[in-house]
């Protein structure tokens, strides 16, 4: 099997659209953990909805794929950054690792989106590619294997909702 790079365009491409891509997915990144935290604070499992979960990752995953690498890197860049100012989540010593791991997964997502694969693919690539990232930043931090193993369920949602998603906005925008 060949890879080969597409010509087009992302499906938001004009730098207005890059430019709300951006400002969706910081909503989004900011407003979901804190949505989760309080469903998981009503329902008593607490943090581990969120950390299970990965919800920040979601928007910055769809932003890569549909805007382009720098987009998503961005996204990546200031969704945790962001987060933190605004309510001090992450904690303070995950704001680093998952920074990275966030502005690499957006990157990610962005290149492969011009890359000839089926979106779930592209998906999971970008996916791997930021734990690997973040696991090469952090080996020697604890908890980098227990926070991979925590997260199962969220990688599972990641690599079935994202990809359908792009897949819905490719076929309604012409991709």
């Amino acid at each position: 099997m060949s890879i080969a790079i597409a010509t087009r365009l992302p499906v938001v491409s004009s730098i207005k659209g890059r430019t709300a891509a951006v400002a969706v997915g910081l909503v989004a990144a900011v407003t979901l953990p804190q949505a989760f935290h309080l469903l998981g604070a009503a329902t008593g499992v607490g943090p581990a909805l969120g950390q299970s979960l990965l919800p920040m990752f979601f928007p910055v995953l769809l932003v890569g794929l549909l805007a382009g690498p720098l987009t998503g890197a961005l996204t990546g860049l200031l969704a945790p950054l962001l987060a933190y100012a605004l309510t001090a989540m992450p904690a303070l010593p995950l704001l680093a690792p998952i920074t990275a791991q966030l502005t690499v997964l957006g990157l990610a997502a962005g290149w492969l989106a011009r890359v000839k694969l089926p979106v779930a693919v592209k998906a999971l690539l970008a996916v791997v590619i930021s734990w690997v990232a973040r696991l090469a930043l952090t080996l020697s931090l604890p908890g980098v294997w227990e926070a991979l193993a925590a997260a199962w369920p969220g990688l599972v949602a990641q690599l079935t909702l994202v990809p359908l998603i792009v897949y819905l906005v490719e076929r309604r925008y012409g991709h």
